[in-house]
């Protein structure tokens, strides 16, 4: 290859196979030297990375929010527009819950997230190997198709009662109405008794706006205690009462003038606790049937979800427990949900290394769900927080009703895994060892191919050519630099072999240390390269300074 090229470079490459020992021997020195330089680099760059996949594991965003001592949510301690102006970016609400579903005969509990489908692209700690798909595909497949909750009737403004005729004539029957606020607060209101007498039951309607979500039946305190007790004593079945409750028709009633509002309850549908015969397209009366067995009766307009499953991902045993068509029957907070399997996960960030598995459902779409059973179930109870302003909201998260508030920051448990004791440890030493083959290799070099057991005939063979000084000192350096090259190139292989044996290593070793998400190899290109051309260079530059005298004795 170097016939045609120039005479320096082929007088180098010849002087060099004249005694192949000692060249192969310095070449084996810097490449085992830049070997060892490489691979303090690369590891220092993969425990790094650990570190970061670590913290976003358990922080996927920037913060994470969650209730403190008091159970308060973030988000009824202020609205989601007051953490999106602190945060000056994205804002995840979730639901953290739990899902129980029939498998074997038995029953398996996994954890479960309601995260917006739009925001699964901004969260940290995914890998491509982690799902079926690219996350971007999962995400899509979580979206809903379509409106997630048909809303009830808007109250009119200025609405001051509600009022109901009611009679269940089995037993008595408490009454409440469900009204959420603009934020999607659940605010009980009470009506009153049902008996088995026809009376016109009356709820105060609380100042501001207020959409009517359902209307929710209960038993009476002292039912609620006998049968609680009966059930407790008998070794038979549940007992339970039945009646049959007659509601509607509803108005709302301003203090004085104004609109009245008449809601027709006859195409609402009971679930819970409450049933209803085949909802028809009008009405102003719902029979709904009622069982007291210590769960509320809900009455509410149809929704998506009595119709629609909600797209979940799951790990592979829940995605294998699904029916046909990926359907699985959920049990969420003690309430069903039918979901259906749209992607295969093996792990997700903020959830814990359970081998049971894991339910991860778009945030809006589990919510609507939720709250189709039971209005108020499905709020989510904490944030995942984006910022570019980090201190701001530190500062708002330590001081008012915030300050109550338990807040996670990704930055914070990055700095906690690599200021650890044996972190430090690990990676001080491993730059020491970078420093140090610097060295390592300039020396190695220089003595294997100028010190004492150099071929000596190669000087003399040139000189007695007529090759002058200048000329010895330039081919010299020109066979430094070939040694050089090849023993860099060689290094940096036997940087990242290292690099990969040791991460299999600490794989190996799982049962003593298994950090999550698992580590893997990280091979700094840019800096290997960077580290490649400046041992290349601090050997040219100690090659350039060869003392004259050193060239031919």
């Amino acid at each position: 290859m170097a016939r045609g090229g120039p005479v320096l470079t082929r007088l180098a490459l010849v002087n060099l196979a004249r005694s192949p020992w000692l060249p192969a021997l310095a070449i084996a020195f810097l490449a085992v030297a830049v070997g060892l330089g490489g691979f303090a680099l690369a590891y220092r760059s993969t425990l790094i990375r650990s570190a970061a996949d670590q913290a976003a594991d358990r922080v996927p965003l920037d913060a994470l929010v969650s209730p403190g001592p008091d159970f308060r949510t973030p988000l009824e301690l202020a609205p989601l527009q007051r953490w999106q102006a602190l945060a000056v970016g994205p804002v995840l609400p979730i639901r953290r819950t739990e899902a129980n579903y029939a498998s074997g005969g038995g029953t398996v509990t996994v954890p479960a997230l309601g995260v917006p489908a739009d925001g699964l692209i901004d969260i940290h700690g995914w890998r491509a190997s982690d799902g079926s798909a690219a996350l971007t595909v999962l995400a899509r497949r979580i979206e809903p198709t379509g409106p997630v909750r048909v809303p009830g009737p808007m109250l009119p403004v200025g609405a001051r009662w509600l009022s109901l005729r009611a009679s269940s004539p089995g037993f008595a029957v408490d009454v409440l109405a469900d009204l959420r606020d603009p934020q999607g607060t659940i605010r009980q209101v009470a009506f009153g008794t049902a008996g088995p007498g026809v009376a016109f039951l009356r709820a105060a309607v609380p100042p501001g706006r207020w959409e009517l979500a359902a209307l929710e039946l209960d038993e009476p305190t002292g039912v609620a205690i006998t049968n609680g007790h009966q059930n407790g004593e008998n070794p038979a079945a549940a007992t339970q009462s039945h009646t049959r409750v007659a509601l509607g028709p509803l108005l709302a009633l301003p203090v004085r003038g104004g609109s009245l509002l008449r809601v027709p309850l006859g195409a609402w549908r009971g679930v819970g606790a409450a049933a209803t015969t085949a909802p028809v397209r009008s009405g102003a009366v719902a029979m709904v049937g009622f069982d007291a067995s210590g769960t509320p009766g809900v009455l509410r307009p149809a929704q998506p979800a009595d119709t629609r499953p909600v797209p979940v991902l799951a790990d592979p045993g829940t995605a294998a427990s699904a029916g046909p068509g990926g359907r699985i029957a959920l049990t969420v907070d003690g309430l069903p949900v039918i979901a259906r399997v749209v992607g295969v996960l093996s792990r997700f960030p903020a959830l814990p290394s359970d081998p049971a598995g894991l339910v991860i459902a778009d945030e809006p779409t589990l919510a609507a769900a939720l709250d189709a059973q039971l209005p108020g179930q499905g709020r989510a109870d904490e944030l995942w927080i984006g910022t570019g302003h980090l201190a701001g909201l530190r500062a708002a998260l330590r001081s008012g009703a915030l300050g109550q508030l338990d807040s996670s920051f990704r930055v914070d448990i990055d700095h906690q895994l690599r200021d650890a004791p044996v972190a430090r440890g690990v990676l001080g030493t491993l730059i020491a060892a970078t420093a140090l083959s610097v060295l390592l290799a300039v020396v190695g070099l220089l003595a294997a191919l100028l010190g004492g057991a150099r071929d000596e005939r190669i000087g003399s063979d040139l000189k007695e050519q007529g090759v002058g000084p200048r000329g010895l000192r330039a081919e010299l350096r020109v066979r430094l630099a070939l040694a050089s090259l090849l023993g860099v190139i060689v290094g940096l292989g036997i940087a990242v072999l290292l690099t990969r044996l040791a991460v299999a290593s600490v794989r190996g070793a799982g049962a003593v240390a298994d950090p999550r998400p698992p580590v893997v190899t990280v091979v700094p290109w840019a800096a290997l390269t960077v580290w490649s051309l400046g041992t290349f260079t601090v050997l040219m530059l100690a090659g350039w300074l060869v003392p004259r005298g050193s060239v031919v004795r």
